[in-house]
């Protein structure tokens, strides 16, 4: 939707612009002629038999609302201009928002002015400046309410999302400690398989170092037996392969959280910078806690470390647009 607007809101303005230029190409004949047949369009409706009245009645009639029809169709036709003006500039990043709104102004306000100078050059035609005011007061007047209704759904968006955020956070630090605790579980589990490890390569060394002597065969299943045992042990204590993916991708959402954090906070013109963080932190213990119950679920190991991986695209996803909302 919004590539569309990027798109089409242009292409729109310049075509009502061009319908102002020819407009104001018009005499000052032909332009009195459009105005008096909308106003007689609209008299028609109201008053009985105008059609049947002669030509001088009917000019009393058109006479007095010619004045307010004509700059009520200025503030109208820049009112629709600066609708699109905005739009044209509104759904971009950069610059700020404010020097985009200023410059969507801007346009109406340059093109208003160039629209006065153009009709001096038309017959029975006058520049006026204060058609140029009642041209800048419409524009404006459009600016600014989608402007408060851009910045209303904004504030209205990011609150909702921080309340949700806030009210699952003692649930989400204690999934969190959960899965860290685990974690240094199986890391010191892991260091004592190593050590097993070194300790079963040193006998397998003395071994072979030592005179080979002729085993009974009776003997060998006494000899395998502890062996197998042991070997079963290590696989079984072994760390799992999911867990040490998921620790992985902790580590590198944490470290991505830190960077836009600190792109964050080293801004001081957004006034909402620490709600911004928050938002980005609780996206991160959300995520850790998902990656926790992925890790926990009976799914098949590829099926976990392609929903984890995801875990990562969305906070990279999530995180980029919370930075979009502060260049705005």
């Amino acid at each position: 939707m919004v590539k569309f607007i990027r798109i089409t809101a242009p292409v729109l303005l310049i075509l009502w612009m061009t319908l102002i230029f020819s407009l104001s190409a018009q005499t000052a004949e032909d332009s009195s002629d459009t105005s008096g047949n909308v106003i007689r369009f609209v008299v028609n409706i109201f008053v009985e038999d105008f059609e049947d009245l002669s030509e001088e009645e009917q000019l009393e009639y058109i006479e007095p609302f010619q004045f307010v029809v004509r700059k009520g169709a200025h503030f109208t036709a820049y009112f629709i201009m600066g609708i699109l003006s905005f739009l044209s500039f509104a759904f971009y990043n950069v610059p700020s928002l404010k020097i985009r709104l200023v410059i969507s102004l801007l346009v109406c306000v340059l093109y208003s002015v160039s629209d006065e100078i153009h009709q001096l050059y038309i017959d029975g035609r006058s520049g006026e400046i204060r058609d140029v005011f009642i041209d800048s007061c419409g524009s404006m007047l459009a600016i600014f309410l989608l402007f408060l209704c851009f910045y209303m759904r904004k504030n209205r968006d990011t609150k909702k999302s921080y309340k949700g955020d806030s009210m699952r956070k003692k649930e989400l630090l204690n999934l969190n400690e959960e899965l860290f605790n685990r974690c240094e579980s199986a890391l010191k589990e892991l260091e004592e398989i190593r050590a097993e490890n070194e300790r079963l390569k040193k006998e397998i060394l003395n071994l072979k170092s030592e005179p080979q002597k002729t085993v009974a065969v009776e003997n060998l299943e006494k000899v395998a037996t502890p062996i197998e045992k042991l070997e079963e042990k290590i696989l079984n204590t072994a760390v799992s392969e999911d867990t040490k993916y998921g620790a992985e991708i902790i580590g590198k959402i944490v470290v991505c959280a830190a960077k836009y954090c600190n792109r964050l906070t080293a801004s001081h013109e957004n006034t909402d910078v620490k709600e911004l963080v928050n938002l980005i932190l609780g996206r991160t213990e959300i995520a850790k806690a998902e990656i926790l119950n992925i890790t926990k679920s009976e799914k098949d190991i590829e099926d976990k470390k392609e929903l984890i991986s995801a875990q990562l695209t969305e906070c990279e996803d999530y995180f980029s647009s919370i930075m979009g909302q502060l260049e705005e």
